[in-house]
């Protein structure tokens, strides 16, 4: 039986970035549970899979009643949402509302991609419908309430709260709405990210950074040549130049996976990455970014990859590239996260330079210093101080396993400067 409401469900998810086959999967197990019970599916009480599978005599409902009950909580939400909705004449319904329309078109002038837009709007459609309101009349106590209410859900289903991180992609995905139409005084400007617990930001260790290096360095000489087993030797290899590009010059991994040696460019005397806009996070529509890279480095990518040879296969996404480095790392008995490496450059940088948070911010390619004050701050007091520096010679060397103590100063203080107060 077709149910004209489940196709509507299916469109608005379809519309909002959702997989048109899950949604469609989602749809059919609402609609068998429906036509079962002989209700409308806006009808269905929350035990409906309970009922539906209640002639298992004692089996249990199993793997599949399981999808069942995701696919009703899912639907019961989406069907009471939309009927408070209905009524309030207030909440958007998809992402055809004018102001989303006016937000997208700002977002994508802006550069951003259209998969950024439709992370957000699904965001702010999801607070939307939890409140009755639309973005515009939105206030405080009201996204508070929704933040509440999808951190209970999120603990029902998994056990846990809402991490700070997923709390914060609501309250980006406002900010950002609220940019774009410059809607004056928002609500969100009373209300502050919160920093979560997560060791994204403390750095890898020396010693599993130099095991890294060793064992993929290793496996490169073991399957070098005609006797070698080539898939291994090229797993070894990018990985390893992943290793070391995130490792000596702190660049992300959505940024190392497309590194190639054609983007090494000297610069006022240094070799640094010339990245395109569009491969660094943020930048879409921006000029290149100029990021400090060692001379060991850069040679090393030179001797060893193509001209234009990404680091990793361009059908990785970050998200591909991130779990398949986790995989390299744990077959060392590393247990890290790529960011981490990125994390001991900003150690490397902070100590090198005496402290200085400006050379953290170059190296890394951050917009402000509280971005890197974020690296550093939890490691060891911060100096009060900020020096004016010629950032333009800024050179990083991290320690190999080919020499040790390479390690050079990170930046010059220009001439005749003098530290001034924060």
């Amino acid at each position: 039986m077709s149910y004209p409401e489940l196709q509507q469900w299916v469109l608005e998810r379809v519309a909002l970035g959702g997989s048109e086959k899950e949604a469609n999967a989602s749809s059919r197990m609402v609609a068998a549970m429906a036509t079962r019970l002989g209700v409308p599916p806006s009808e269905l009480p929350d035990n409906a899979v309970s009922l539906h599978f209640s002639d298992a005599k004692g089996k249990g409902i199993g793997a599949s009643g399981r999808k069942y009950g995701v696919a009703l909580r899912s639907w019961l939400r989406y069907a009471r949402e939309r009927s408070a909705s209905v009524k309030s004449h207030a909440t958007p319904q998809a992402i055809t509302d004018p102001d989303f329309l006016a937000w997208e078109d700002a977002l994508l002038g802006e550069g951003r991609n259209e998969e950024t837009f439709k992370r957000y709007a699904r965001a702010v459609t999801d607070l939307c419908h939890i409140v009755g309101k639309p973005p515009r009349e939105l206030t405080k106590p009201d996204i508070t309430r929704a933040l509440r209410v999808i951190s209970d859900r999120i603990e029902a289903r998994k056990g846990r709260p809402m991490r700070a991180g997923y709390r914060n992609s609501f309250i980006a995905a406002l900010r950002s709405f609220y940019f774009c139409l410059e809607i004056q005084n928002p609500p969100t400007q009373f209300i502050r990210s919160q920093r979560g617990a997560s060791d994204k930001t403390k750095p890898i260790e020396e010693d599993d950074y130099e095991r890294l290096c060793a064992g993929a360095l290793q496996l490169m000489e073991e399957n070098r040549g005609a006797g070698g087993d080539a898939a291994v030797y090229d797993w070894a290899r990018r990985h390893y130049a992943a290793t070391l590009v995130m490792g000596t010059a702190g660049v992300r991994i959505g940024t190392a996976r497309r590194l190639r040696p054609a983007w090494v460019q000297p610069r006022d005397g240094w070799p640094h990455f010339r990245v395109p806009g569009q491969a660094t996070k943020g930048h879409e529509a921006h000029d290149a970014r100029w990021i400090p890279c060692p001379t060991e480095t850069a040679a090393w990518l030179s001797e060893n990859f193509q001209a234009h040879e990404a680091i990793y296969p361009l059908e990785w996404n970050s998200t591909r590239a991130t779990n398949e480095f986790k995989s390299f790392a744990e077959r060392f008995g590393v247990f890290t996260h790529p960011h981490q490496l990125r994390a001991l450059v900003a150690d490397v940088v902070y100590d090198t330079t005496g402290g200085n948070v400006k050379a953290v911010k170059v190296q890394l390619d951050h917009d402000d210093d509280a971005t890197s004050l974020g690296y550093v701050s939890d490691r060891r007091a911060v100096s009060k101080v900020r020096h004016h520096m010629d950032t333009t010679n800024v050179h990083l060397a991290r320690p190999t396993t080919r020499k040790a103590a390479n390690v050079v100063s990170m930046a010059r203080p220009a001439k005749n400067s003098e530290p001034i107060p924060f």
